[in-house]
């Protein structure tokens, strides 16, 4: 696995702890981009309204990424897609 595909991975579940943990939204809110989007399986958030979602959510009990992997788009970018 390469150095990207292990960093971004690694950053996934890191966002995931914190939903879990209930800091999701301050976690997020440090770490997306300002143009940034999030896609769910209901349809795509602006990154204001992802984390307007995440602070009015409860913590999430667990979590699991199964099979992740990432789509690598340039030397320095990509993403993680899993089940």
């Amino acid at each position: 696995m390469s150095d990207l595909e292990q960093e971004l991975i690694r950053a996934e579940h890191d966002g995931w702890r914190a939903l879990a943990s209930g800091r999701g939204a301050e976690h997020y809110r440090r770490h997306l981009a300002e143009n940034a989007v999030m896609a769910f399986s209901f349809g795509v958030l602006s990154r204001q309204e992802a984390i307007g979602a995440m602070e009015a959510a409860p913590p999430w009990s667990n979590f699991e990424l199964i099979k992740p992997r990432v789509v690598e788009l340039s030397p320095d970018s990509g993403i993680v897609v899993y089940r």
